[in-house]
């Protein structure tokens, strides 16, 4: 059976090393900027909002004593607008999206709408809250297949709930 997506997504793993004391703040403050509160969410944190990222992904950091180089990983997903998601879609996608890391890393998302095309920004603390160890490398293409697999099967689905209703 052929690629279903047939490659129309981009995954993005965004340039800098977020090393500056500001990073978590600046980074998470754009994902969740003001007027795109309702389009947030995310995993590993509490409460659910960018304050709530902002602290949780800090004291994990200081927790650690890991305080110093990357703080944080940040990743754009963009489907192709011919897939029709609408803002919903993407915030279900995005939470699937979060358990790639969800098991030892902190994930707050957001949906930009404000852009000419939907799209998902991730930031990923860079310090698993289980053991302190640093992420340090994501494999790109071993992400790029688990989004297109969760792209996939949400397409799948949402195409059998449609035609439920007709």
């Amino acid at each position: 059976m052929g690629d279903i997506l047939d490659g129309k997504f981009v995954v993005k793993i965004v340039d800098g090393q977020y090393v500056n004391d500001d990073a978590v703040d600046a980074v998470i403050g754009y994902i969740g900027r003001e007027g795109n509160n309702h389009n947030i969410g995310g995993t590993g944190f509490w409460p659910i909002n960018m304050c709530g990222a902002m602290d949780c992904f800090k004291k994990v950091q200081q927790a650690y004593d890991v305080t110093q180089g990357r703080h944080l990983w940040h990743i754009i997903i963009s489907p192709d607008s011919t897939w029709f998601f609408k803002e919903n879609d993407l915030i279900i996608i995005s939470d699937r999206i979060c358990n790639y890391f969800s098991s030892e890393y902190q994930v707050f998302f957001g949906i930009h709408s404000d852009e000419r095309y939907l799209h998902i920004h991730l930031a990923i603390n860079s310090v698993n809250y289980r053991n302190g160890k640093r992420l340090k490398f994501i494999d790109i293409e071993e992400l790029r297949a688990f989004v297109k697999k969760q792209l996939e099967q949400y397409a799948i689905e949402k195409y059998f709930k449609e035609k439920e209703k007709e």
